[in-house]
């Protein structure tokens, strides 16, 4: 019996793929399914933890800032709002059409991004939740 919660199962679940290596036979199974994993998960964090009700690209500001508290939107650099764009495309399009077909090393490399956010906005529930 596990006292583990299914976010935290989805939040280990995505901290593990983001250090998976590419060569391991699992790697392009787990690419598949992430991109929902990712945006269940960022759903679930940005409701709870900021109030953010939306993972849509149209949010994007709001989500930055939950992302990168103590920062102004304006300071972000334009590489950081990039990456973070990348990362609502890939949890909202990949999430959401079976067939099409992605780059599992994008898909990593957001996932890594995510993980690095959610660590430097909420350094203890990041450290909680990847147990």
């Amino acid at each position: 019996k596990s006292d583990i919660s299914p976010y935290q199962k989805l939040f280990k679940e995505i901290y593990l793929f983001s250090i998976m290596r590419e060569s391991d036979d699992a790697f392009e199974e787990a690419a598949l399914h992430m991109p929902n994993v990712m945006r269940r998960v960022l759903e679930e964090y940005l409701s709870f933890n900021c109030g953010v009700a939306s993972v849509g690209s149209g949010n994007i500001q709001a989500i930055g800032e939950s992302l990168f508290p103590g920062e102004a939107w304006s300071k972000v650099s334009k590489n950081q709002k990039g990456r973070l764009s990348l990362l609502l495309t890939v949890t909202n399009l990949f999430s959401h059409r079976v067939g099409d077909k992605h780059d599992a090393t994008t898909v990593q490399k957001c996932a890594r991004f995510m993980m690095t956010r959610i660590e430097a906005a909420n350094y203890r529930h990041y450290c909680a939740m990847k147990q």
